[in-house]
């Protein structure tokens, strides 16, 4: 062998060497890429996930307070009819007990009641609106007094004797029924 076949055999050598260590580090190089690629891949993929979930939760959030908002704002709107209706149920009764206390079914109503009242009470005074004094004046002379219109009708009976009251006027019945009324649960309230 010569010089130059042994330089063309050590070349070759070298070359192959060269090539081999070549494909390894391509390799290795190649193996690395595809290992960074797969991890990449997958902290994005988590990254995705985690702000896809962290948006889902900040939706949620929302929807939860806006759900919130519009049944307290539905809460307030039905309180405030219940509240509108309430007052026009009660303006309506007091018209009809307005009607009603100046009939003459209601003089004589008026009359049975204070009856009624004085077999139990025989001193008690009895204070009526303006246009009843007549009527209960025939009844117990010089045991009447005056009470405002705005009772409406029915009578306040006063028992001296034991520095007691009892107040039987219309306006008194309606706001007691008023109270009661108020006390009972609205449809949106949960009832034990």
């Amino acid at each position: 062998m010569n010089v130059e076949k042994k330089l063309e055999s050590f070349s070759r050598i070298i070359f192959n060497e060269a090539e081999s260590q070549r494909e390894a580090i391509l390799a290795e190089y190649e193996a690395d890429y595809e290992k960074s690629l797969e991890e990449a891949k997958k902290e994005a993929a988590m990254r995705s996930e985690r702000e896809i979930s962290h948006e889902a939760e900040s939706i949620k959030r929302n929807q939860n307070r806006e759900i919130f908002q519009a049944s307290d704002s539905a809460k307030k709107a039905a309180v405030e009819l219940r509240n509108q209706l309430i007052e026009n149920l009660f303006k309506d009764v007091e018209m009809d007990l307005r009607a009603y206390a100046g009939s003459a079914e209601y003089a004589d109503a008026l009359r049975s009641r204070v009856l009624a009242r004085l077999c139990d009470y025989p001193d008690a005074v009895f204070h009526v609106v303006e246009r009843d004094i007549k009527t209960i004046d025939d009844i117990c002379p010089g045991r009447t007094g005056v009470i405002p219109d705005e009772a409406i009708g029915g009578f306040v009976m006063l028992l001296p004797e034991r520095n007691a009251r009892e107040d039987c006027t219309f306006l008194a019945g309606m706001e007691n029924e008023r109270a009661a009324f108020n006390k009972l649960p609205a449809f949106y309230e949960k009832v034990d």
